[in-house]
């Protein structure tokens, strides 16, 4: 095999690493977290922004832009997730915002009212969810029936049927038939979209 192409999530992503990289055969990879282009591995290649990048334009954007002092963060209890968690509290605290709750969920479970709870209960300024469609799905519902209060932006990842909230962080590298539908919806909706 010359390249693999794949796998999608990053805990896949670092179990075929094991056997690929002692044996020299470069994969390309659409995961996030920042191990993959840290120079640890020789053989992986990624073809999307990283939770590193990610980071630093929500903070760049909701601290410094919109002024957002402190931020809840939910993510997948995952290798992904975890990367993303880190990144977004050295980025936001590095501009002087403060991390209220970070919860970490289950991306099989469908009830998130319980860490839901908790970031309502920290009243943050801004929400970031970091979990793939099914979940997502389920958290931007639940979000938006429990009443929270606070600018709202979810990964490219979890861009489904129901989307809530003000803001939705899209790093493809085109403009998909998808992106325009949930674009077209946001501003159906009267809500500002820059996607």
């Amino acid at each position: 095999t010359n390249i693999i192409f794949g796998c999608t999530t990053s805990t896949a992503t670092l179990a075929c690493l094991e056997i690929l990289e002692p044996a020299g055969v470069p994969i390309m990879t659409n995961c996030s977290a920042p191990v993959f282009t840290s120079g640890e591995y020789d053989v992986t290649l990624r073809s999307k922004s990283g939770t590193t990048d990610q980071a630093r334009l929500l903070a760049q954007y909701f601290r410094g832009h919109l002024g957002c002092q402190t931020v809840a963060i939910v993510a997948n209890n995952d290798d992904w997730g975890r990367a993303g968690v880190e990144d977004l509290q050295r980025e936001w605290t590095a501009l002087g915002g403060e991390v209220v709750s970070v919860q970490y969920i289950d991306p099989g479970a469908t009830d998130f009212t319980t860490e839901l709870t908790n970031v309502k209960a920290a009243n943050p300024d801004f929400v970031y969810n970091i979990s793939l469609k099914a979940a997502g799905s389920i958290v931007a519902k639940q979000y938006d029936e429990m009443g929270i209060d606070a600018y709202y932006a979810t990964s490219d990842d979890a861009i489904n049927d129901y989307t809530v909230g003000d803001y939705m962080y899209y790093n493809a590298a085109v403009y998909t038939d998808e992106m325009k539908a949930v674009e077209e919806a946001i501003l159906a909706n009267g809500q500002e979209c820059t996607i």
